[in-house]
């Protein structure tokens, strides 16, 4: 699914499974997508990720956690940091999702695919930090 995906979303833990459905449901649609669920944190799989994302144009790091003070989510932070050294590497955005023990929806999921998808089309991203279902939003 990875190989021709034109945005692509890295979680961890359980909103994972609703991203594969929402994934299904978008390729049934015809929208190029795809996923990738990380298993682990410590050591920071960084080729591993980067083997992973391979040529993806646009990806999102999707995160129940944030750091305070902090540019970015850790798993963003790593990502980024992963790619600090590459010439050519994917746009990324951050999107925090699920604080507070909040659920993660598909219709949250569709808002930061339609997200990816639009910063590929523009070719930048305007916004590096977005909050997705939290209150005031």
């Amino acid at each position: 699914m990875m190989e021709d995906a034109e945005a692509a979303i890295i979680g961890l833990g359980s909103a994972t499974g609703t991203v594969r459905h929402v994934v299904d449901e978008l390729r049934e649609e015809g929208k190029k997508v795809g996923m990738i669920k990380m298993r682990l944190f410590r050591p920071f799989p960084a080729e591993d990720l980067k083997k992973a994302i391979g040529n993806v144009p646009v990806i999102g790091v999707m995160e129940k956690c944030i750091s305070f003070g902090a540019a970015a989510s850790p798993v963003m932070q790593e990502t980024m940091t992963s790619y600090y050294h590459d010439e050519e590497k994917p746009l990324m955005a951050n999107y925090v999702v699920g604080l507070g023990g909040r659920d993660v929806s598909p219709d949250m999921i569709r808002k930061i695919y339609d997200n990816l998808l639009e910063i590929k089309k523009e070719g930048k991203v305007t916004k590096t930090m977005n909050y997705i279902g939290v209150r005031g939003e």
